[in-house]
């Protein structure tokens, strides 16, 4: 009996989590004629950031050549900002241009749009929406009260009269002011019936003749009988009250649609991306574990369904946010810092060194007119002129890199900040391709599939059972025993299958105009190549380990450390400088605030990858895996509206976490 209940509770379980998981990915709705409710939010309802469904880049500026000040310029940017949060976008670009008086905005479209159409998102955005009060019919008639006397706005459908029909209308909450004057103003105009019109900007949108006097603070705005209120109509006017009015008019200067930096299939290849390694974990689980395997495969169901239910808004007391992919900077930095740990330094003006290098990137383009590749071959100079500063200071003077870094940390954010000012916009889009387009579809398309991509996917296939086969073969040639070859051909056959899908996904997701390829993915494989070999291969890398093993033994046996501890400092300015150009493409704007705590996530991604605190010891390949667990975090997390100092607390823990492993393995083997 006891054994029954514990089935029984089990079944219960099973059946919840299963009801969980549907729920979390299909949402709840229902279906009114034209009106769709929504009782529970799903998978539909995440918004999609400009990275997976592409969106929209618009320049507004003052109409009528109005001279709009900083102080103007800043104001319409906070409405805008409104408006956009209103809409629930948060992935948005959104900055100021003073030299110019232009707002230039990216954001996403709005998800489960399939026929977007920019100009209308251009135009609500851009409105001025300055909502009045008005004694009469008239545009000219007194004011009575404006937006800014409006608490809040809130989209209603029901009937407005006793026994009346169902309509959509706007519900209004006054502030003290405003309903004051709006009490003053009906208890006036009832005694003679007069009217009120409300106007929002050069449009009347309601008339109502005042019957009684209106002293509770609050009021609606209702259609005519003619032309009735659409659902549409009264959430776009209940926001824009919300949002409050911009200080001036605005007109579009330039817009464009942006295609998805990752791809038109980028979305669709990453659900099936998941659902194949799902269902080969459900099996793999299964055949291992049988039934315990399959309950376990369950509750990783229910944990994936729970995660999705935090972003898409699943639970009312949180909202949905915006999921976007993290970007590669932190990954080519973690390159660089893992060589510098390894020999026992620490750079911490990397973070810096990003906003300083993308400040001068982006002022020769937009300021002293240099062509775009010419300005990205400067910035990698001055990248190399600061890592051959810092590794002076280092290797001659013998200042230890943890100071030498925190002072380079300062001073390069001081120099980002006065250089840069509050940002610097980038108006090439040859340079704002870099983060955004793909390797040209130079070979032609193989059926459905971008030819180039496949290439490089076998060719990526063959240099690992390459890599694999001659590592096996040195092996056997200085007289060891080598690995069974039954599981050398294991890994390749599996590390096969891992490319060969990646390739499938990557090919079958260029455009008419594009392969499938992103650029960013060829430099970052390029920069794990290059830096992979210079540590294994070379005579550099090697005294690397060398002085990070044992630095006075290093010295003992002719290496140089002084020239090692140099060159050191001299590739992690050259990589802080390619992160730079990397970031400034990715965001189209300089900021003094770039790259802010990238120097502690690629430390934190080196720990994590397996390097060795003390030195020595460590990857690039970890620390690329290390940066990759460092952006789920840091993107989980937001996207799941963790606060900031609660992120930082938990990517405290897991450094914490990690190091401490290290140490305690590091012990057991002694």
């Amino acid at each position: 009996m006891k054994t029954k209940g514990k089935a029984w509770h089990l079944v219960v379980t099973v059946l919840l989590i299963l009801a969980f998981v549907y729920t979390a990915f299909f949402g709840v709705s229902a279906k009114y004629g034209d009106v769709t409710t929504t009782y529970i939010k799903g998978a539909k309802d995440i918004r999609f950031g400009v990275d997976i469904k592409g969106g929209v880049n618009v320049t507004f500026v003052p109409s009528e050549d109005y001279d709009a000040t900083e102080e103007q310029l800043e104001a319409a940017q906070l409405v805008i900002e409104n408006r956009l949060v209103a809409l629930n976008v948060t992935d948005y670009e959104l900055y100021v241009d003073p030299s110019s008086d232009s707002l230039i905005l990216e954001f996403p479209w709005q998800s489960g749009e399939t026929d977007f159409d920019p100009e209308s998102a251009i135009q609500e955005i851009g409105t001025t929406a300055y909502l009045t009060f008005r004694e009469g019919s008239s545009a000219d008639g007194d004011l009575i009260l404006d937006g800014s006397m409006i608490e809040s706005a809130a989209a209603q459908y029901g009937p407005v009269t006793s026994g009346g029909a169902s309509e959509y209308y706007v519900s209004l909450k006054f502030t003290d002011e405003g309903a004051k004057a709006f009490g003053e103003a009906t208890t006036r105009l009832a005694a003679s019936n007069g009217t009120i019109s409300i106007w929002l900007d050069d449009e009347n949108v309601s008339t109502a003749t005042v019957n009684a006097a209106i002293t509770d603070g609050e009021a609606i705005i209702t259609s005519s009988a003619s032309n009735p209120f659409t659902q549409d109509a009264v959430v776009k006017m209940a926001r824009q009250i919300n949002s409050g009015a911009l200080p001036f008019a605005l007109k579009v200067d330039s817009y464009s649609t942006v295609s998805p930096s990752l791809g038109e299939n980028s979305l669709s290849a990453m659900v099936l991306a998941g659902v194949i390694a799902f269902a080969l974990i459900v099996v793999f689980m299964t055949v291992l574990y049988r039934l315990p395997g399959f309950l376990a495969c369950i509750a990783l169901a229910g944990q994936v369904a729970a995660t999705l239910a935090f972003v898409s808004g699943y639970f009312p007391v949180f909202e949905s946010f915006t999921l976007t992919l993290p970007g590669i900077a932190g990954i080519i930095l973690a390159i660089g810092m893992v060589m510098v740990i390894i020999a026992t330094h620490i750079d911490l003006s990397v973070g810096s060194l990003v906003a300083f290098i993308g400040g001068v990137c982006a002022l020769l383009m937009e300021r002293a007119g240099v062509n775009w590749m010419l300005a990205i071959v400067i910035a990698l100079v001055v990248g190399l002129i600061v890592g051959v500063w810092q590794g002076f200071w280092v290797a001659v003077i013998g200042i230890p890199g943890f100071i030498t870094t925190l002072a380079g940390m300062l001073i390069f954010r001081g120099l980002a900040t006065v250089i840069v000012g509050e940002s610097v916009p980038i108006t090439s889009l040859e340079f704002r391709g870099i983060a955004r387009n793909y390797l040209p579809n130079i070979l032609g398309w193989w059926g459905p599939f971008d030819g180039l991509t496949i290439v490089l996917g076998i060719l990526c296939i063959v240099g690992f059972a390459w890599s694999q086969l001659r590592k096996r073969a040195r092996v056997a040639k200085v007289g060891l025993v080598p690995e069974p070859m039954s599981l050398t051909v294991l890994k390749i056959v599996l590390a096969a299958v891992v490319i060969a899908f990646v390739t499938y996904l990557l090919a079958s997701s260029g455009n008419a105009d594009q392969g499938g390829t992103p650029i960013m993915l060829v430099i970052v494989g390029v920069l794990v190549f290059i830096y992979n070999f210079i540590l294994t291969k070379t005579v550099f890398g090697r005294h690397v380990y060398a002085v990070g093993g044992n630095r006075k033994a290093a010295i003992l046996s002719g290496i140089n450390t002084r020239r090692v501890d140099f060159l050191l400092f001299v590739h992690m300015g050259f990589l802080s400088a390619v992160a730079a150009v990397c970031m400034l493409s990715r965001l189209a704007s300089a900021t003094a605030q770039a790259g802010m705590e990238f120097e502690m996530d690629a430390i934190a991604a080196c720990f994590i990858g397996g390097t060795a605190v003390t030195g020595g010891i460590g990857t690039i390949p970890g620390a690329v895996i290390g940066a990759f667990v460092m952006g789920v975090i840091n993107q989980g997390l937001s996207i799941m509206g963790v606060d900031t100092a609660v992120v930082k607390t938990i990517k405290g823990l897991v450094l914490l976490l990690a190091v401490a492993v290290d140490i305690m393995s590091k012990r057991k083997k002694s």
